[in-house]
């Protein structure tokens, strides 16, 4: 069974308020409205039910820290809290991977012998929840997005996604967020 967790900062993310700012002022892109950050850990478990799945993960998390440092993060399962958005506005899903950010096989073996749980595999990528100013479509939107906020190309254009090391693909919102 796979579970998605997701991982998110209690207090001030400065990635964030930093990224809005260079996004805004620095490239010059006045549509940005809001910007949220989720780590995405999907973690998949030999269990039959999903509960028993979201079980495991809660104990993973209340048992280590591995995953999620409780001082600081907190989290959500499965799906996130849909932003609450104003008349004009748009969001948008970006996930982002970078293929060697964990060991997957040296942190299911650390888990395992911390809390005792075997996961069959483990992956991290990153969330940008961005929330736009747009009466446009959306694909529209998503081509803009490339061209000037994700993939940096210079100086003037991109900053989220470094296509060096980094990939990215436009999420579905139906599939993330709770009702």
């Amino acid at each position: 069974m796979k579970i998605k967790l997701f991982t998110y900062l209690k207090n001030t993310d400065l990635h964030c308020m930093s990224s809005y700012e260079a996004i805004t002022n620095l490239l010059g892109y006045k549509k940005m409205k809001r910007i949220k950050r989720y780590g995405l850990w999907e973690l998949e478990l030999d269990t039959a039910t999903t509960e028993a799945a979201i079980q495991k993960v809660e104990y993973i998390i209340s048992s280590s820290y591995y995953i999620s440092n409780p001082n600081k993060e907190a989290h959500y399962i499965e799906k996130v809290p849909q932003p609450v958005l104003r008349a004009g506005e748009q969001n948008i899903l970006v996930k982002v991977d970078t293929p060697y950010i964990i060991n997957e096989e040296q942190l299911i073996k650390k888990i395992a012998q911390k809390v005792g749980i075997k996961l069959k595999s483990i992956s991290k990528s990153l969330i940008w929840e961005l929330v736009i100013a747009n009466n446009g479509s959306k694909d529209n939107l998503k081509d803009e997005l490339a061209q000037k906020v994700l993939n940096t190309q210079n100086r003037a254009n991109g900053l989220l996604v470094n296509p060096i090391h980094e990939t990215y693909s436009f999420l579905e919102p139906e599939s993330y967020y709770s009702k």
